[in-house]
């Protein structure tokens, strides 16, 4: 029997522009394949608004509300606030208001929170059976806990570790209202098995890649290119791209045609000079990102902190691609059989196998990352992946 399920968002999940707007478009593809669901979203941007009617196809119900996003403001906002700084920082009075009056006038089996920032919109006592979901996406205490101790930024230091602390209470708080707080790795869910109360429903839904979109790349004779793709408006990932470029000039001493490519929304002025250099490319916003990974050599994610999964690394795989990352930067994906991740922590020795692949010839390379596509089609195609929200997940 089909449910009914509200989702809240704090992006609009079209433009499929960002690993947090992928995973929540392809569940609540899947959810709105079998049950009536009903979408509350946030709009950061105003040409978002452009994709609600596409949304409207798949659900009963899209309550958009624009919603401006100032990170300064909202920064200092949550200094004087005992609430962690993405709950203060989307935070908003007509969108509480509009959830509290579904709440009241109709009867939900489930909602689907994306993100903490979301759980503050929740009113418990409006909640009565409705089954409650907190999708997680990164353990925040994680991603504190990365900036405070990555940080060059003294003020960073003291904000992230402030952060760390009020998430720690701000959970301890609220996740007792949630039937079931889903993980996107095995790594993640042990980590909050271990931090939290261990009465609380802790399930994997990994993130999956599109295999009918990502397929292998059929561009031959390729330049010594290395891609990072991502949004360039997220610290993690601004921090990987200048990681790298402190190590580049090892590459480009041994492999002198090689170029390093940052393709990814909004990239802001420190990565933007990164292309005084001459050999580091930055693209800004791209409407397509697969001809960039089909110009790739080795596709790179050199992260030092940040949760959940990474899926760029499940995209590159997908299309047949060689990839150097850090640990962290392929964490929560089960690389087992995978021989086309290379995984070093220290720099130098990172850009050792990057200059590896470039040197490798390319036919031999194609042919040993066939194994990886169907490792991938296996393990991490969506619909493999969502087949546990028509497992129990959704029912009490």
């Amino acid at each position: 029997m089909p449910l009914k399920i509200l989702v809240l968002c704090r992006e609009l999940p079209l433009p499929l522009t960002s690993g947090e707007k992928i995973r929540c478009y392809h569940i609540l593809k899947e959810l709105a394949q079998r049950h009536e669901v009903s979408l509350v979203s946030l709009v950061l941007k105003e040409p978002e608004l452009g994709y609600v009617e596409e949304l409207s196809k798949l659900c009963q119900h899209v309550y958009t509300f624009r919603f401006n996003l100032s990170k300064k403001r909202s920064a200092l906002s949550s200094v004087f606030s005992v609430l962690p700084w993405d709950v203060v920082a989307f935070n908003d009075r007509l969108v509480k208001s509009k959830i509290s009056e579904l709440l009241k006038t109709q009867k939900y089996d489930v909602i689907w929170v994306n993100f903490l920032a979301m759980s503050g919109y929740i009113d418990s006592s409006l909640l009565g059976d409705t089954k409650l979901i907190l999708d997680q996406h990164n353990v925040d205490n994680l991603v504190w806990a990365g900036y405070a101790r990555n940080s060059h930024n003294l003020a960073m230091k003291i904000f992230a570790l402030l952060n760390l602390q009020k998430v720690k209470l701000y959970q301890n708080k609220i996740f007792k209202y949630f039937d079931t707080v889903v993980s996107v790795s095995e790594a993640d869910a042990k980590y909050m098995r271990e931090h939290n109360n261990s009465t609380i429903d802790i399930k994997c839904i990994p993130n999956g890649v599109d295999t009918d979109y990502f397929l292998p790349a059929l561009v031959e004779n390729k330049g010594n290119i290395i891609v990072l793709c991502a949004s360039m408006d997220v610290d993690m990932n601004i921090d990987a791209a200048l990681n790298f470029s402190r190590i580049f000039p090892l590459i480009k001493k041994k492999v002198i045609d090689s170029e390093f490519w940052i393709v990814g929304r909004n990239p802001p002025k420190q990565i933007l000079n990164l292309q005084k250099q001459g050999y580091i490319k930055v693209t800004g916003s791209v409407a397509d990102v697969r001809p960039y990974y089909e110009k790739a050599k080795v596709v790179i994610a050199p992260y030092r902190f940040g949760g959940g999964t990474k899926l760029k690394i499940l995209e590159a795989l997908a299309m047949n691609l060689p990839i150097v990352s850090t640990k962290i930067g392929c964490q929560g994906i089960n690389t087992t059989g995978i021989g086309e991740i290379k995984i070093h922590d220290n720099m130098v020795d990172f850009a050792g196998a990057v200059i590896e692949v470039l040197e490798t010839n390319e036919a031999k390379t194609t042919e040993r990352n066939n194994g990886a596509r169907k490792i991938v089609e296996e393990r991490y195609g969506w619909s493999t992946i969502l087949q546990a929200l028509s497992t129990g997940l959704l029912r009490k």
